[in-house]
């Protein structure tokens, strides 16, 4: 029972302070501003101070966070960058074996390599997917040279 009116008596002091100074009528008074007009003005040095140090802290965390997303953006980049340079090295590779696949006429070989290049085709440089078109068009002859031979033949495919 003592909680309860201990809760009731809190609850009314904390309502009572509420009402205290909500009268509409009361206007400011016109001699003294709210706040004052520049920083430092409020004759409180302790108050004066740690808004300046407030302000500080503000603009050092501004400077942080736009020091941070540029860093995180340059390691984007860079990650992007590292990532393409090693497509490009594994294209690259892919591609050699796919010329020698071609050119032994090892047909099924060359269709893997062909499919490897065509699923990363996007992330490549202009310069190797323009190869990669002439390597496609070399399989193609090929294949379609192999489909014109007889099974079990020289240049079948089917060794």
């Amino acid at each position: 029972m003592k909680a309860f009116r201990l809760a009731m008596c809190v609850a009314f002091g904390l309502g009572a302070a509420a009402m205290t100074g909500c009268d509409d009528k009361k206007t400011p008074d016109p001699k003294t501003p709210a706040t004052p007009a520049t920083p430092g003005a409020t004759g409180n040095s302790t108050l004066d101070n740690a808004t300046k140090q407030a302000q500080d802290v503000t603009k050092g965390v501004g400077d942080t966070a736009a020091k941070g997303a540029g860093d995180a953006a340059k390691t984007a980049t860079d990650a992007g960058n590292a990532a393409m340079a090693s497509s490009t090295a594994a294209a690259t590779d892919w591609m050699a074996k796919l010329k020698e696949a071609i050119a032994a006429n090892k047909l099924d070989e060359a269709k893997t390599y062909l499919d490897k290049l065509n699923g990363v085709k996007d992330k490549l440089p202009t310069e190797i997917q323009n190869q990669l078109v002439t390597l496609q068009a070399l399989y193609d002859s090929a294949k379609a040279k192999a489909g014109a031979s007889p099974a079990g033949l020289p240049g079948s495919g089917n060794k």
